[in-house]
């Protein structure tokens, strides 16, 4: 969950928000809110979210609106059911290994500039590099493992 800034109710108008849409569906995650979630004057935008994947029985969801903020907090319930749910396969990052020094070195000899530079009219390409670059550099030092059931 969080505060992405992607507003989702103009996925299908906007280049950015819809590639936002299609990458969590890549990952099987859907949003859970479907209605505004912050209002401002005269605009309305989704852009906290919820997302939630694999999901067996009912969820409910929304948003909580209050006059405190101009942005509304959202809910999510996972109905528990009759039958046992079996747990989803989870994947945890390793740190045991994890050396700070060495990945902040390793971060400091990354050629960021090539990343900036190559794409400096595609700001969605530029983005996708730069945390390409980042993850393979988080994965190497923190290896993502799968969690034992």
């Amino acid at each position: 969950m969080g505060n992405f800034n992607v507003n989702l109710l103009r996925a299908e108008s906007c280049k950015y928000s819809n590639n936002f849409l299609l990458s969590l569906q890549s990952y099987s995650s859907i949003p859970a809110i479907d209605k505004p979630t912050r209002l401002y004057r005269n605009s309305a935008t989704l852009i906290h979210n919820i997302l939630v994947n694999n999901v067996k029985g009912t969820v409910s969801s929304g948003n909580v609106v209050s006059e405190v903020s101009d942005h509304f907090t959202q809910f999510c319930i996972f109905h528990s059911c009759k039958n046992k749910i079996s747990p989803l396969r989870q994947k945890i990052r390793d740190y045991s290994h994890f050396s700070e020094s060495i990945f902040h070195y390793e971060l400091s000899q990354t050629e960021w500039d090539s990343i900036i530079t190559d794409n400096q009219n595609d700001i969605d390409r530029t983005f996708s590099n730069f945390f390409n670059t980042l993850n393979k550099l988080v994965n190497k030092h923190a290896p993502l493992k799968p969690t034992s059931k």
